[in-house]
């Protein structure tokens, strides 16, 4: 972390000359479209991966692989945040000398607008990231005041300070999304999908056609200086095709260099790929779990015996079998890619012996509700539906009447979520908005644990920069929550890293908050 915390970016202005982009270009495809390359508006994974190289936020993240990609560094600000009120203010100091790519000099009063621009706007996460956060915040959403109290600049010092409603550890992270990056304060207050603003960083987008294709060249007046922050090597052109089949094969024949990361490679390709493949294609573990959810306030998962019998008789062999290139092995909350995760073995040891059922039917006899009628609930999707085929088999096997209920992917945590099924136990998955536990974990206070509740309650208050330092409360957390059996995690979330012969497969990295790294992208 020490190391990490003198990450800085220099920023165009310094003494240092850029250093000169390799060239050549590199060809991109995506099935899904980024929903809008503006950073006041973009909010799915394919803007994220393309805005977080064109507009660095005033904090950032290495361009690393695995743990290191995580970890809160300086942006465009010069030092940390200075925390103070007791979590409640944040001050910041913009680096001097800042330009935009166009030239235009950076103010600090230029955050104050790009955030109030994703407000206004309708940034998918403003509403629980900035307008509940930041005082003054929800004033200027409902349009009772002309801007945010709660943000004050100082365009001569480049002093910035933020006032939130309540101590929350996490907005350092919130501080590193591209949509709070600072904009030239003459931004319209419009949606600029098909011309977005200058920003600041190794990367400035060319022509832009929304949702069909797009473009991205090293900005030359990109200078890093001291930061982990590299210059671009190569320009990037992006076709959105709407197939993932389409893409894998053009990776595959050479006919297109990248595929993208945010998609999934078709199940029966995935074989191919692996033969004629190994070298230019593998699995990536991200910030993402899944795991079977147990009701916990219904028979028969109120009984910890029955759901430490689930964790037992789970066979992560088989459930890799069904989900081949997705899954990586794992048996507790966080991902391995996040402060706090456990490396503890598994405390039931299915991960690695490959399910105890003989253990696990005993303790379901013991706990007296065998013939108890359940309902799995799963996406109609593979491979969530053979997942959860295979566990509604278990359950049976365990002694359970059980019988499984698919629900369409768009309508299911919409489902699974109402009060009406009151579902007994089904397929779930945590997906880290922000990389850090307590995206994990807040769900988890509403199992009435007074414990956990005041646990999860006091480390989200800890800022996201000092995580390596509470990494060991949060590993403790996860085995309480793996001793009482709360739910039974099998794996994490993998992405595909697939290139075509072009490209050094060995420099690639995966930034496992943003996605694929362009910088990294070289040509062989």
């Amino acid at each position: 972390m020490a190391a990490m915390a003198g990450l800085t970016v220099a920023g165009c202005g310094g003494s240092a000359a850029p250093a000169k982009p390799a060239g050549g270009d590199v060809s991109l495809v995506m099935a899904v479209a980024p929903n809008s390359l503006d950073p006041a508006v973009g909010s799915n994974p394919e803007a994220l991966e393309a805005d977080w190289l064109v507009y660095t936020p005033l904090l950032t993240y290495p361009h690393a692989n695995g743990l290191p990609g995580t970890h809160v560094t300086d942006g465009l600000a010069s030092a940390p945040p200075t925390v103070s009120d007791g979590g409640r203010t944040y001050a910041l100091t913009l680096q001097p000398g800042l330009v935009y790519s166009n030239g235009q000099p950076v103010k600090a009063s230029d955050f104050r607008w790009a955030v109030e621009r994703a407000i206004r706007l309708g940034w998918r996460d403003a509403p629980e990231l900035l307008t509940s956060r930041i005082v003054g915040a929800a004033a200027f959403a409902a349009g009772r005041a002309k801007t945010i109290s709660g943000i004050s600049t100082d365009d001569a010092t480049g002093a910035i300070t933020i006032r939130l409603t309540a101590p929350w550890g996490e907005f350092e992270n919130v501080l590193a999304l591209p949509a709070t990056a600072p904009v030239p304060s003459t931004t319209p207050m419009r949606t600029e999908s098909a011309d977005p603003p200058p920003g600041i960083g190794p990367y400035v987008f060319g022509r832009i056609v929304p949702g069909r294709s797009f473009s991205a060249r090293p900005d030359p007046n990109w200078r890093p200086g001291p930061s982990g922050i590299p210059v671009g090597q190569v320009s990037v052109s992006v076709r959105i095709t709407g197939s993932p089949r389409v893409n894998a094969l053009a990776v595959l024949h050479n006919t297109a260099d990248v595929f993208d990361s945010n998609d999934r490679i078709p199940l029966g390709l995935l074989p191919t790929i692996v033969r004629d493949a190994a070298d230019r294609y593998s699995k990536q573990a991200v910030n993402g779990t899944y795991f079977i959810f147990m009701n916990i306030a219904r028979k028969p998962f109120s009984s910890l015996p029955v759901r430490i019998a689930v964790q037992t008789a789970l066979d992560d062999n088989t459930l890799r079998g069904l989900g081949p290139g997705m899954l990586q092995e794992g048996c507790f909350l966080i991902p391995p890619s996040m402060a706090g995760h456990s490396h503890d073995q598994c405390p039931r040891g299915n991960i690695e012996q490959g399910g105890d059922l003989a253990a696990a039917k005993a303790l379901v006899a013991r706990s007296g509700l065998a013939g108890t009628p359940v309902t799995v609930w799963g996406e109609a999707e593979p491979p969530f539906s053979a997942w959860m085929a295979y566990y509604t088999t278990l359950l049976g096997e365990l002694g359970f009447k059980a019988r499984i209920k698919l629900t369409a992917p768009a309508s299911y945590r919409a489902t699974v979520a109402a009060r009406a099924p009151n579902p007994q136990t089904g397929f779930d998955e945590f997906s880290a908005g922000l990389p850090s536990p307590v995206d994990f974990y807040q769900r988890l206070t509403a199992l009435g644990d007074p414990y956990l509740t005041r646990q999860v309650r006091i480390l989200s208050a800890v800022p996201s920069s000092e995580l390596g330092s509470i990494a060991d409360f949060w590993h403790r957390l996860e085995l309480y929550v793996a001793d009482h059996a709360y739910v039974a995690v099998f794996g994490y979330q993998t992405v595909p890293q697939f290139v075509s012969d072009r490209l050094d497969y060995k420099r690639l990295v995966l930034s496992p908050v943003a996605g694929l790294d362009w910088t990294s992208f070289h040509l062989r």
